[in-house]
């Protein structure tokens, strides 16, 4: 029966043993630490089909990792739900002790972190953040909205000056980190005076990185059954003046970084420019931009030191120190 089956698929967790895909490059790898969701959002379905937070066992998530770059891979990308949630099922907050066992493994270079709640990013992980080489100063932290009635009818446990705080403490306690964030236009009763507060909070906070999504109703989900949905044409309006605005803050934001100089993995030769494509270590993969290198031959995934020589929309040009 149907139920069976979501029922099954709700309690399973995968271990270090079974067999895996690879979807990026041979030096870049996701890494899934937790299935399921301990969150309520009106708008999502995932609790219901993947279950409540079920957290991998540290041991579990380390010797993945040490296969991984034992094969060559530079980068690890943790994922989950809400990775700063990892290990509260099992009753404690683990995540400090999951990138402490992690970052002593010799053949890791980079680590990078996506998909943090804001109200669950401890003082104890920023401070660790900081301090360790290994783990790239790039944090993806979902937001969805900064109007305090939207937040309250998504069932997002923060408001926007709480948030406000949390990002001011990231950004104090972990210098020049890059942080990604994502946002939602035209939830059933967003209003014009709603989206006001989020295109204020977008320009205010001035995010590295962002990501805008229009709501699509999600059969099974709270907000699916609600009755002041949006117009389409108004979803769309507001997604194009939100991302017309980040595209100004990020071009801003990179051009700030001309002249300086930051890490990068290598990717490819771009065979129409004949310039080599990377990225920056505050710089995921598929999700953000790339730099554009110039200058000497390179091979993929080696890590160099590159000083930005110009800024785009949102890639960058830069050439090797």
């Amino acid at each position: 029966e149907p139920g069976t089956v979501i029922a099954k698929r709700a309690n399973y967790l995968y271990n270090e043993d079974l067999p895996r895909v690879n979807t990026l490059s041979k030096y870049s790898a996701y890494v899934k630490v937790a299935e399921g969701c301990g969150h309520n959002c009106a708008f999502c379905i995932i609790p219901a089909i993947r279950g409540r937070l079920r957290s991998r066992p540290i041991t579990s998530v380390v010797k993945e990792v040490e296969v991984l770059t034992s094969q060559g891979v530079k980068e690890i990308i943790l994922i989950a739900q809400d990775l700063a949630a990892f290990g509260r099922d099992r009753g404690s907050d683990e995540l400090v002790e999951l990138l402490k066992a992690l970052v002593k493994i010799k053949d890791l270079t980079w680590l990078r972190m996506l998909y943090m709640y804001p109200e669950n990013i401890s003082d104890e992980f920023l401070e660790l953040m900081a301090k360790e080489e290994k783990i790239v100063k790039y944090l993806d932290i979902p937001v969805q909205h900064a109007s305090d009635k939207v937040l309250s009818k998504m069932n997002r446990l923060l408001t926007q000056d709480e948030m406000r705080q949390v990002f001011a403490r990231v950004r104090a306690k972990v210098p020049n980190i890059a942080i990604r964030t994502t946002v939602m236009v035209g939830f059933p009763g967003e209003e014009a005076e709603d989206f006001r507060q989020l295109a204020t909070f977008v320009g205010d906070m001035r995010f590295e990185h962002l990501g805008c999504f229009t709501y699509s109703q999600e059969e099974g989900t709270v907000a699916g059954r609600m009755k002041d949905q949006v117009d389409e044409g108004i979803k769309q309006e507001r997604y194009n003046q939100l991302m017309t605005l980040q595209r100004d803050i990020s071009r801003a934001n990179l051009s700030q970084l001309v002249g300086k100089v930051f890490s990068a993995i290598v990717l490819k030769k771009a065979a129409e420019t004949c310039q080599w494509e990377g990225r920056l270590s505050i710089q995921a993969p598929d999700i953000d931009g790339i730099v554009y290198i110039s200058g000497e031959s390179f091979e993929p995934g080696e890590i160099r030191e590159l000083r930005i020589t110009g800024a785009l929309d949102y890639d960058l040009l830069a050439e090797p120190v």
